[in-house]
């Protein structure tokens, strides 16, 4: 089998892991993602590649922003805005002097593919993969393909108001499905001390406190918004929720709760909608290692 260098870019962190054809892990690690400049996030990355590029038969990779699928360009990334107009195959062979096979996706798109391949996708001809993390992204796969959309745009979550109350960016949610952002406002909310981390805050979620829960269900809530938005226009069967905070079985209970709850209060949508089945992602905060991957073979497939 072949050896692959899987690569999932975040706002937070770089993860990494070398796979076979077969989405086998050998090796996985991580680093922190820098965020000063593309001269130092290329520091990282090449340091990363170093390691493997004798051995591998593709590098696949995954980053926060819209991706043009034919050029495999970066068009924009609000998380890490240098990347903007960002071309790995490009700098690679430049770097490297030598060509490599190379895919670069879309994360939600890239979790899509994870879930579709090997995980609780598997099989489904209309679903989505929705990630939740620093922002808010997906991948919608319609008749049983990754839908793109007309311009590359397909699934950009971030960017669908929901709070309409608010003012400038602060409706979309890409702020409001921020769950690093909610875990900082349950952490401030419930008193916790400062550098509390997210599974502090699940506990507090999940021990009742009061100002905690009110926080998390306004998230779960945002997130029962744009899986019902979705369901009125691509009609899913199925929706998995990933990303780290996607491991609480609280979350999946609460935004299943805050769905029935939304629905339940408009009787013209529940008796003509159909609810998709709203379950976590089999793979969880590393599914954006085995959809990146996934993209590179079916590349190397089309290529064939």
């Amino acid at each position: 089998m072949h050896s692959f260098l899987s690569i999932d870019v975040g706002g937070t962190a770089i993860k990494y892991a070398l796979l076979n054809n077969a989405g086998q892990i050998t090796k996985k690690d991580k680093v922190p993602t820098p965020t000063s400049s593309l001269t130092e996030f290329m520091k990282s990355l090449y340091a990363i590649i170093d390691q493997y590029q004798a051995q591998i038969s593709g590098l696949a990779i995954c980053v926060p922003g819209k991706v043009d699928p034919q050029k495999q360009v970066v068009v924009f990334s609000d998380t890490l805005p240098f990347l903007k107009n960002w071309d790995l195959p490009k700098l690679f062979k430049e770097h490297y002097r030598k060509i490599l096979p190379i895919a670069v996706e879309n994360e939600g798109r890239a979790a899509a593919l994870a879930e579709s391949w090997l995980g609780n996708l598997h099989g489904e001809t209309d679903a989505a993969a929705i990630l939740l993390g620093t922002d808010i992204s997906s991948g919608i796969i319609t008749n049983g393909q990754l839908n793109y959309g007309a311009h590359a745009g397909a699934g950009m979550l971030n960017f669908v108001p929901t709070n309409f109350k608010a003012e400038g960016t602060d409706r979309l949610a890409g702020f409001n499905g921020s769950s690093v952002k909610m875990i900082q406002d349950v952490i401030k909310a419930s008193g916790l001390p400062e550098g509390a981390d997210g599974q502090a805050a699940f506990r507090m979620i999940e021990a009742g406190n009061p100002d905690a829960a009110k926080v998390f269900n306004e998230y779960c809530y945002q997130i029962a918004c744009l899986i019902l938005s979705m369901q009125a226009i691509v009609d899913l069967n199925k929706v998995v929720i990933g990303g780290g905070i996607s491991a609480q079985p609280v979350l999946i209970k609460t935004i299943n709760d805050q769905y029935d709850q939304l629905v339940d209060s408009m009787p013209i949508v529940k008796k003509e909608m159909v609810k998709p089945k709203i379950e976590p992602a089999k793979f969880k905060n590393d599914a954006n290692l085995y959809g990146a991957l996934d993209a590179l073979l079916l590349k190397l497939d089309e290529q064939n």
